[in-house]
């Protein structure tokens, strides 16, 4: 079993429409692998979403279709997906590492495609056991308690590198501000610089400076109400931070908390 994946600031930004996106934490059972789980109804319409970087997978189910299922790779910038509904998508965020257990594939041999549908990096009947469970009930709750039943039997065996975790701990403790990442900082890994490169984008799915830059963003996204200034300790200067967050956000620091990362495009 892995040691403890470090709590992660993860999030996506605020969805104004009452009831349209709902998330819960994962059981402490699962918190080595699964963030959370979350539920995103869209009602008719086109409907845009405006996706953060976070470095973790997501693997996205429709409700009402088996064949829409797939696994979505970590970006380092903001991407919009667009949505016609009425359509119901159900949501597991795996932390960096999480999926492992899951998949034989390692994360960085998929990672370039984006996305990829689940029935094709997933072993078994999976994919089809977690659209049957989504249908028992209607209820977010008892979703997500169904779905991580299923899950953890397949999750608790896999163990993970710890070299990684090192890294991804350090990289918590430092905020992702990493000023250099050279053979004699890597050494507190266990690793070399070219190893820590090789096995970031290999499991996962990033160069180690991406992951740390994703990282240093998101961990600035929770501090953005009650440490606006912040930025000054892990930014060259206030240009390089809007420019860094509006590159992973898609706006501005000023207006990120006044828009509802999920819109009406059809007008």
């Amino acid at each position: 079993m892995p040691g403890p994946i470090a709590p992660y600031p993860v999030t996506q930004g605020p969805v104004f429409q009452k009831g349209a996106y709902q998330q819960q934490a994962a059981k402490p059972e699962l918190q080595n692998w699964v963030q959370s789980f979350w539920q995103l109804t869209i009602p008719c319409g086109a409907y845009g979403y405006n996706s953060l970087p976070d470095n973790c997978v997501d693997w996205i189910i429709s409700s009402a279709n088996l064949n829409d299922s797939f696994l979505l790779s970590p970006f380092t910038q903001a991407q919009t997906f667009t949505m016609q509904g009425p359509v119901e998508y159900f949501g597991i965020r795996f932390f960096p590492l999480g999926l492992g257990g899951l998949c034989q594939t390692a994360l960085g041999e998929w990672a370039g495609l984006s996305s990829v549908h689940a029935d094709a990096l997933l072993a078994d009947s999976l994919p089809l056991q977690l659209f049957e469970s989504l249908h028992r009930t209607r209820d977010f709750q008892q979703r997500c308690t169904l779905i991580s039943q299923l899950l953890l039997p397949r999750l608790q065996g896999f163990d993970t590198d710890r070299r990684l975790l090192h890294f991804m701990h350090k990289c918590r403790l430092q905020h992702g501000a990493f000023n250099h990442l050279g053979d004699r900082q890597c050494s507190e890994f266990g690793l070399s610089a070219r190893q820590l490169r090789r096995l970031s984008q290999l499991y996962l799915g990033l160069s180690p400076k991406a992951f740390a830059r994703v990282w240093r963003f998101q961990f600035h996204l929770q501090q953005l109400e009650k440490n606006p200034g912040l930025w000054q300790s892990h930014y060259h200067d206030q240009a390089h931070f809007i420019r860094e967050f509006k590159t992973m956000s898609g706006t501005s620091p000023g207006q990120f908390g006044k828009l509802s990362v999920l819109y009406n495009i059809s007008g």
